[in-house]
């Protein structure tokens, strides 16, 4: 059995006329599924290698690292499932192990020099501008530099580059040829899957509550991208239930996202002072981040609640139950 990878055409549609309700993928071949969104993230990390190698575009490394956290996590998920092979998908995670880090790296410097660009011109607007030089943006950048460089070189091997040349053909190694296993449909796997994920964020119930650090909820993070990318993976686009589902979670991953950015922050910054301690600039940017991180954790409860609570348990498993 030959999986073809494509558009996906969702069963209910009759001479290109959708019908009103949402359209499930539960009874889709969960290999088509997998593999066309594996070919999708692939192609679109392949996609960025040239403007990223060219350029220093910030939203070009934002998307290239969002392309490749998509593939792993989605890697993840199905590496466990019959209809592909654990060995060659788990081996497609651990090679992207490395671009995910040096694209992390040059992302987490671009989105400290954004926020500081933003408290440079709050400052300027109160009139409240040092007139001693600062060297806090130049250092950055350097950072910024020796980091992109890092990911250039590592696109630029030719190992990196025969990963990324042949999307399609990478993802169709990843099936196995077994055809009682591609035979296998997303709604025999999705319910379990979605809602494992939903029981990991659960299980910081008593950390959120006991929180006192930044630093403690970064896990909860990653598990609901586990749960966003598992929702993305098995729900189609026009489906309101999984959008709305999609939407909380990306409150609560851009609100942990933005906590996460603070620590990464102040820990950058202790480490600059220590060379820079009269830089006015760099103490007021400092105790901005201070006093960020503490009213993001402050705020964080509401946000837990709607997705800890039961209209969200109960609008998951009214998902699961219509695959």
């Amino acid at each position: 059995m030959e999986i073809q990878t494509g558009k996906r055409q969702p069963k209910g549609r009759q001479n290109g006329v959708m019908p009103p309700e949402s359209i499930s993928l539960g009874r889709e071949p969960l290999a088509q599924v997998g593999l066309e969104d594996l070919e999708k993230q692939l192609t679109r990390i392949s996609d960025f290698v040239e403007p990223v190698c060219d350029h220093s575009d910030v939203e070009d490394i934002h998307q290239m690292r969002v392309a490749t956290r998509r593939l792993r996590t989605m890697a993840h998920l199905l590496e466990t499932t019959p209809p592909f092979q654990r060995k060659r998908v788990h081996q497609l995670r651990k090679q992207l192990q490395p671009l995910a880090d040096r694209l992390g790296g040059v992302r987490d410097l671009d989105i400290l020099l954004e926020n500081l660009a933003e408290y440079e011109h709050s400052i300027e607007a109160l009139g409240e501008t040092s007139e001693s030089h600062s060297s806090l943006r130049e250092d950055i950048e350097q950072r910024r530099e020796k980091a992109l460089n890092r990911l250039r070189k590592m696109l630029r091997r030719p190992r990196t580059q025969r990963l990324l040349d042949h999307p399609g053909k990478i993802a169709k190694r990843l099936a196995t040829r077994n055809q009682s296993d591609q035979q296998l449909l997303v709604r025999h796997v999705a319910g379990s899957a979605l809602w494992s994920r939903y029981e990991d964020i659960l299980r910081f119930e008593a950390a959120v509550e006991d929180a006192t650090e930044a630093r403690q909820l970064h896990p909860l993070r990653i598990a609901c991208k586990q749960l966003r990318y598992a929702l993305e993976l098995f729900s189609d686009d026009d489906d309101p239930c999984a959008q709305s589902l999609l939407a909380t979670l990306k409150e609560v991953q851009t609100h942990l996202g933005n906590l996460q950015d603070s620590v990464f922050a102040i820990a950058l910054l202790d480490s600059l002072s220590k060379d820079h301690p009269d830089d006015a600039l760099l103490t007021g940017f400092h105790a901005v981040q201070e006093t960020q991180q503490t009213s993001l954790l402050k705020h964080f409860t509401p946000l837990w609640e709607r997705i800890s609570g039961a209209p969200y348990r109960h609008d998951l498993a009214t998902m699961i139950a219509a695959l």
